[in-house]
């Protein structure tokens, strides 16, 4: 297990894990949602193949309606 701070808050998920992977155990499997690791964007497209080091920041943002 290993430490990630998803938007300001510290969670642990399996070492080795994808972001794909690390995302479904944080409960965010089937949703709509931008992906920022460092404050980089990360595409839906990468998120199979992007390896995780542990002690990284996420931040996940959902769509809102409104205006």
């Amino acid at each position: 297990m290993f430490h990630l701070r998803v938007n300001g808050e510290t969670r642990m998920v399996h070492e080795g894990s994808t972001l794909s992977e690390a995302l479904d155990q944080l409960g965010y499997r089937g949703k709509q949602f931008a992906v920022a690791v460092n404050g980089t964007f990360v595409p839906r497209h990468r998120h199979e193949s992007y390896a995780l080091k542990g002690n990284e920041a996420l931040e996940v943002l959902a769509p809102m309606q409104g205006g």
